[in-house]
């Protein structure tokens, strides 16, 4: 065994981080849990001028941390970005002397491969799901999943990538499913005054039946079958009401979508919110329409609070959600199924507090953040030791 485990680890953590998802959530549970008496970590965070607000840099700065900051599109010519962003990440590399690097998204996995190959430096990543919305992503992709075939570790955060990384090529006894986790030290005792808080700033209050969506903004998320839903239990009567917060391209597709089927009154966009925990439990329904996923943390954050969850059966969500137990399972782009289990979910007021119950001892039991570091130290330490 190398000499190395004996000694703190030094961890160089790359991150895409264009906007604030779930990814960066993942991230930030990483850099506040790890266990910094074993490893320490240097975030190394790819961010881009065009971005509104670099959240995941701002929450770094606020805590106190070290981190490095590189920017992908400073220079004019627009691939000349890649080349400069490889020169600063190889600098870094060398410069720390990293025992492990960890990567995150697209960008991050093939700069951080290119730059650690050469100081034969351990990788690992965590893959959180390929987006195949058009050419380019697909073509994006399919680079990723052949570099992936040359880390130390991949880490899938659901079963379904962990197939989806073995049909491309990548070997299964390299890959570790583990599947993203919450942080357990949620405040019962708030819960009913954050619901109150929130449904007076939106304007509802407890007659209103509020469903709720946290996440980006585009279009693997499914979002306008929900609004499709929405306006169908309009129509049959239900004081239904929507709360989506988060930004994405598909922000001013989905206004105009609202305004279409005359919702304006029933569906309110309340933008990027950091702490989403105190907004979850306004929420009767917390929906969730993809198209795509791996493990959603907002979903596994709405169960810890007991918000009864209506899931597209994708991705990783059927290895959470038990149908009809804890949670309620759709068809993915099916705006008709969305509607009946939220009409359910109306009608039938102690299903809706048994399946919550049920959501919370899932993510108890289940979908701690301190299994999952422990897990993700132990891949540290095996890269480390072969």
């Amino acid at each position: 065994m190398k000499n190395q485990l004996k000694m703190k680890l030094q961890i160089g953590l790359l991150v895409t981080s264009v906007e604030f998802g779930g990814l960066e959530v993942v991230v930030k549970g990483l850099i506040e849990h790890l266990d910094h008496e074993a490893f320490d970590i240097m975030p190394i965070i790819f961010t881009a001028n065009r971005q509104k607000e670099r959240t995941l840099v701002s929450e770094l700065q606020k805590s106190g941390r070290r981190y490095c900051n590189i920017v992908v599109d400073s220079e004019r010519i627009k691939y000349m970005n890649p080349i400069r962003n490889l020169m600063q990440v190889y600098s870094l590399f060398r410069k720390y002397q990293f025992d492990v690097i960890h990567t995150h998204g697209y960008r991050a996995d093939v700069l951080g491969f290119m730059a650690a190959r050469p100081l034969r430096v351990p990788l690992v990543t965590t893959c959180h799901g390929f987006i195949p919305n058009d050419k380019k992503l697909m073509f994006y992709n399919s680079i990723d999943k052949f570099i992936l075939k040359h880390f130390n570790r991949v880490i899938a955060v659901s079963n379904d990538i962990a197939a989806t990384l073995i049909a491309g090529g990548v070997k299964e006894k390299n890959i570790s499913v583990i599947p993203n986790a919450v942080n357990l030290s949620h405040n019962e005792n708030s819960i009913n005054w954050w619901r109150s808080k929130t449904r007076e700033l939106m304007g509802w209050n407890d007659y209103h039946f509020v469903l709720g969506y946290v996440g980006r903004l585009s279009e693997e998320k499914g979002l306008r079958f929900l609004v499709e839903a929405l306006s169908d239990l309009v129509k049959s009567g239900l004081p239904v009401r929507l709360a989506i917060i988060g930004e994405g391209q598909q922000r001013e597709a989905l206004n105009l979508m609202v305004r279409e089927h005359g919702l304006q009154s029933a569906v309110k966009f309340l933008g990027f919110q950091r702490n989403t925990h105190e907004w979850l439990p306004a929420f009767d329904v917390f929906t969730l329409p993809s198209l795509m996923e791996g493990t959603p943390m907002a979903m596994l954050e709405a169960m810890l609070c007991e918000v009864p969850v209506v899931a597209s059966a994708v991705g990783g969500i059927p290895d959470v959600i038990q149908q009809g137990n804890n949670g309620i399972l759709v068809r993915p782009g099916s705006a008709k199924d969305i509607s009946e289990a939220i009409s359910l979910l109306y009608k039938n007021r102690i299903l809706r507090h048994r399946i919550g119950a049920a959501a919370r001892v899932t993510v108890r039991t289940q979908y701690s953040a301190k299994d999952w570091i422990n897990k993700i130290e132990g891949e540290y330490r095996k890269v480390v030791a072969s």
